[in-house]
């Protein structure tokens, strides 16, 4: 029995290995920050692991594997505190005559509430997507895979990468336009 634990922890550091870079620049791209990027790298294969026995197979272990990352950086963005700035900075600034105001550089409500529904609208969008414009976005988009690669992961020519490219763009337009119709009526 002690072996069968052992086999796991060494397929595990396999999976790690082979998915660590990718799960870290999704992290980046999402959380834009290194220490919360790595930070969602641990609680992304703490994730992975504890959920392996689940993976049911129906699509890629990649795949997987990277929307785990994506849900544990959106998780990580919505727990950071709405406003940062050190007093000791804002003291200095102070008695140098250099601050009149505390600037945020987070965005505004209502751009909060935009972006959140451009999000949940483009998640929406993808899950109807056939499997094979589903794919190639997955790998062009969230995985940051250069077209070339798409081909020769896909097996499939770089031209019809890049027309699937094209028409999953095209499926996904409406649902943006509708959205924004409503907002503005």
């Amino acid at each position: 029995m002690g072996g069968c634990g052992r086999e796991r922890f060494t397929g595990f550091d396999q999976i790690y290995e082979q998915f660590r870079t990718r799960v870290h620049r999704v992290a980046l791209r999402i959380t834009r920050n290194p220490q919360d990027a790595e930070d969602v790298v641990q609680e992304s294969f703490l994730l992975t692991f504890r959920h392996l026995g689940s993976f049911s197979g129906k699509s890629k272990l990649s795949t997987w594997i990277t929307r785990i990352a994506i849900n544990a950086a959106l998780m990580k963005i919505r727990k950071r505190p709405r406003y940062e700035f050190s007093l000791d900075e804002i003291q200095e600034c102070s008695r140098a005559g250099l601050c009149t105001e505390i600037v945020s550089n987070h965005p505004s409500p209502d751009q909060q509430l935009l972006q959140r529904e451009l999000q949940q609208i483009l998640a929406e969008g993808i899950g109807q997507l056939p499997i094979r414009l589903y794919k190639v976005v997955d790998l062009y988009y969230f995985q940051e895979t250069p077209a070339r690669e798409c081909a020769q992961t896909l097996g499939i020519s770089l031209p019809n990468v890049k027309s699937r490219i094209l028409r999953a763009r095209r499926k996904l337009r409406p649902a943006f336009e509708r959205r924004l119709r409503q907002q503005i009526a």
